[in-house]
């Protein structure tokens, strides 16, 4: 909570996050993407790296790692990845 209020009172250029939403509760949850929001509105440049399909509600663009390749892919697309992902499959193409 307090890096969250930290962040907001400094309103950085650039926001660096790795996977930041494990070990968050849904209050904080909540409080995080109301945060960067209000950063992204501010004009803070966001980049999260994870693997569940709530950033998508706050990305404008995605980047997909696999094998050691790096791609952007369409919004559209990426909710069909994580789908597979998340029942247990693997994504192969």
């Amino acid at each position: 909570m307090l890096a969250l209020l930290l962040v907001r009172l400094l309103h950085p250029k650039i926001l660096l996050l790795d996977e930041v939403l494990n070990g968050l509760d849904q209050m904080n949850r909540f409080l995080l993407f109301k945060t960067l929001k209000y950063l992204k509105k501010q004009g803070t440049l966001i980049i999260m790296s994870g693997h569940e399909s709530l950033y998508l509600e706050l990305s404008d663009e995605h980047l997909w790692v696999k094998n050691k390749t790096i791609e952007v892919v369409p919004k559209h697309k990426v909710r069909t990845l994580f789908a597979v992902v998340e029942e247990g499959g693997s994504v192969s193409e």
